[in-house]
């Protein structure tokens, strides 16, 4: 019981923390789930069980043999909740894995954190993408379990990223991803800019601040 009640202190103070950047229509309802996110061939009753509960839309599949549930997916604490579960230990979401943390949609074909440390393993048949970049406290926020960084931060990640103009291979422009974070969390061109001129040895970094400073005169 004394573990729950310090779990439900630590989401209402996550909760707060984020209340100045979320969308209202996330508060105060979006709560953390309380069910396992993930599940795999144990936890269901029969091999054709993640197929078939798939093809109704409660659970999508990041491999053969394990996926998530849509429930857990619709909501900001949820995504956290299943990011949490796929990035190693003590490391930070970032880039597109953030993306989908903050605005949902498809999960990413990578896991992408911020760690000093390389992974040659997978997780879920997805590579393990690691940037090593300077993550001030400021620029990184607890979501339930997770540590991801903020929007704006995150809107920066996503356009130094080397696949900038396309996202995971199906014709949408990571641009339209970066405006979509923009608008549903409040994040303005110059937010980005001051980020990228405290860093701008980042690899492409040129490209971002010629990016947000034309959307900034807009």
């Amino acid at each position: 019981m004394n573990a729950l009640n310090e779990r439900d202190r630590r989401n209402a103070r996550a909760s707060s923390k984020l209340s100045a950047a979320l969308p209202l229509s996330m508060l105060p309802q979006d709560k953390p789930p309380t069910a396992k996110p993930l599940l795999g061939s144990k936890e269901l009753p029969g091999p054709l069980s993640l197929a078939t509960l798939s093809g109704y839309g409660m659970m999508t599949r990041l491999d053969e043999t394990n996926g998530y549930q849509m429930d857990h997916a619709s909501t900001l604490f949820g995504r956290a909740s299943i990011a949490a579960r796929l990035a190693p230990r003590n490391t930070t979401v970032c880039a597109l894995t953030a993306a989908w943390v903050w605005i949902g949609g498809r999960f990413p074909d990578t896991v992408d954190v911020i760690s000093r440390s390389h992974y040659r393993s997978t997780v879920h048949d997805r590579r393990i993408r690691v940037f090593n970049r300077k993550s001030p406290q400021e620029q990184i926020m607890r979501v339930g379990d997770a540590h991801v960084t903020t929007p704006a931060r995150t809107a920066c990640d996503l356009v130094l990223l080397p696949e900038y103009q396309e996202y995971q291979g199906k014709g949408d422009a990571v641009d339209q991803l970066v405006i979509d974070l923009m608008l549903e969390y409040r994040v303005s061109a110059e937010d980005c800019l001051q980020i990228l001129e405290r860093n701008p040895f980042w690899p492409h970094a040129s490209f971002g601040r010629d990016l947000f400073t034309a959307w900034s005169r807009g």
